[in-house]
């Protein structure tokens, strides 16, 4: 069997039928993501050939091997922890290719989101 053979419940084919009008009349729509939106990307979290790419100074001095591991790393000083967050969002955000989602994600942040909260601020 394939999803192809599942009959679709009444019931959810009108839902959907609603979800498509609602987002089709919607002045903006906020998504509310974590870090689905990176690994749609391609952005892997525990893999070292990645973060070596990009945080090899990390690894040579402290030995780190993943984001995930570098996140919850107690750097000596705060200096060196707001160094590691700076390069790492620098990185992410703003020079990472993004996918399909971060597109909608970054034009969703960009251009709705400041003026929502500056609105209802």
């Amino acid at each position: 069997m394939t999803d192809m053979d599942i009959p679709l419940d009444s019931n959810l084919t009108t839902q959907a039928g609603q979800l498509k009008t609602a987002i089709e009349q919607a002045e903006l729509i906020i998504i509310g993501a974590g870090s689905g939106l990176s690994a749609s990307a391609g952005i892997c979290y525990d893999d070292f050939n990645f973060f070596n790419t990009i945080f090899s100074k990390y690894h040579e001095r402290y030995g780190l091997q993943t984001i995930n591991e570098a996140e919850f790393f107690k750097f000596p000083t705060p200096e060196e922890q707001y160094a590691f967050w700076a390069r790492f969002i620098s990185v992410i955000r703003y020079k990472f290719p993004p996918g399909k989602l971060t597109k909608i994600y970054t034009i969703c942040s960009i251009f709705h989101l400041p003026a929502l909260l500056e609105a209802h601020g």
